[in-house]
């Protein structure tokens, strides 16, 4: 078992609790949330408009780094902090993902997967070394294994042998990451990806077998593909009741507000979603009175902000009049206020979660949470009749 190169210290073990992941660029507060930074920069948000949101870190996308630009530009600018400016804490996906999504442009198999770029039709090779190899180049603090992602609703087999084949890829994603030296002069972290469906027993399976790898962290994958959501948390409690308490728990892909207060009552510590960036591009906000569209019609004379309740940049300084009126005028300004106020929303919405769970008030603050979401609801509701 590998020594560590981080720090994780949890002050609850049961249900929600609050942490601190120490990495060479920072603490990360958990729970978390980690806004999603495709191509290394999180859309429309240059560093410094990161860093008003709160957010404490940033994932980025190995598989659209390696088709994009390629790993050796990375290299020679001395990895993605130096090269985009982002010195906070940096998460990496491991491409495996992206990759299974493109099921009619790729071919898996025990070595790895061979597929197609989205971009341009150009040919690769991902195997678990390669995708190691790029997150070493990447430096990202927290580097995730490559694993084999099944789509919602195939069969069991399939799921099953996706499961199977993470196992056995996770030994040679850990023997590629002991043998290549960080490149940077900091330590890096490696975390397997939990596999198994919605099937609670291969949820279980997946924990044991690949907890032999490592004790830093682990991911729980292949989630949020569709499945209902009831069958999303039991495989959640079955991986929880799998690891012991002490180990930090991030949920790939997930989720909406409310997704996040399930999650983190169940005691799981990090997110990352596009949902509250790609919404904000598509004129969608996120507020501590529910959704709020803007392009709704309601809106053209309503001189508040947002969110009263918020101090983002955005709610300090327009309306929802303005916001409105750059939406249609097909301004990009618009996608770039709203970008700010939901990443914001986001790291504001996790941090009112470790004041509560410390304050022993989490379970009454999600129920007034809640509350006020759905009332918004049916007010929007009635207003677009």
């Amino acid at each position: 078992m590998e020594k560590p190169t981080f720090e994780f210290i949890v002050k609850n073990q049961i249900g929600p609790r609050v942490g601190k992941i120490r990495t060479a660029h920072g603490t990360i507060q958990t729970p978390c949330f980690w806004p999603v930074g495709t191509v290394g920069a999180v859309k429309l948000l240059k560093p410094s408009d990161l860093i008003q949101t709160k957010a404490q870190g940033m994932l980025a996308n190995t598989y659209h780094l390696m088709v994009g630009v390629g790993e050796e530009i990375v290299q020679q600018n001395r990895g993605l902090h130096n090269w985009s400016g982002w010195k906070k804490p940096l998460l990496t996906d491991s491409g495996g993902y992206q990759v299974m999504s493109l099921a009619q442009q790729r071919t898996l198999s025990e070595e790895g997967v061979v597929f197609r770029s989205h971009r341009n039709g150009e040919k690769f090779m991902l195997r678990p070394e390669d995708s190691i190899r790029i997150q070493r180049s990447i430096g990202a603090d927290l580097c995730f294994m490559l694993d084999v992602c099944p789509s919602f609703g195939e069969p069991l087999e399939t799921v099953k042998d996706a499961m199977e084949r993470t196992s056995r890829w996770a030994k040679r994603n850990y023997q590629a990451f002991q043998s290549i030296e960080p490149k940077y002069g900091f330590e890096q972290s490696l975390w397997p990806v939990i596999q198994g469906g919605t099937d609670v027993q291969l949820r279980k399976q997946s924990t044991q077998e690949l907890f032999q790898w490592t004790t830093l962290g682990f991911a729980i994958g292949g989630l949020a593909v569709g499945e209902p959501k009831e069958l999303m948390w039991e495989a959640v409690v079955a991986v929880n009741e799998t690891l012991p308490m002490e180990v930090p728990k991030h949920l790939l892909g997930v989720g909406t507000p409310d997704d996040l207060l399930t999650a983190i009552g169940l005691g799981v510590d990090s997110f990352d979603c596009v949902l509250p960036t790609r919404n904000a591009r598509h004129g969608v906000a996120f507020t501590s009175h529910g959704i709020v569209r803007v392009k709704n019609e309601r809106y053209k004379e309503d001189h508040e902000p947002l969110d009263p309740n918020c101090n983002c940049e955005c709610c300090r300084t327009i309306s929802k009049s303005f916001l409105r009126h750059l939406y249609f005028a097909s301004e990009p300004t618009a996608a770039h206020w709203l970008t700010i106020h939901n990443v914001y929303y986001y790291s504001n919405l996790l941090e009112q979660c470790r004041f509560h769970i410390q304050s022993g008030t989490f379970v009454k603050f999600c129920e007034t949470t809640r509350e006020q979401w759905n009332q918004q609801q049916e007010l929007t509701d009635r207003s677009e009749q």
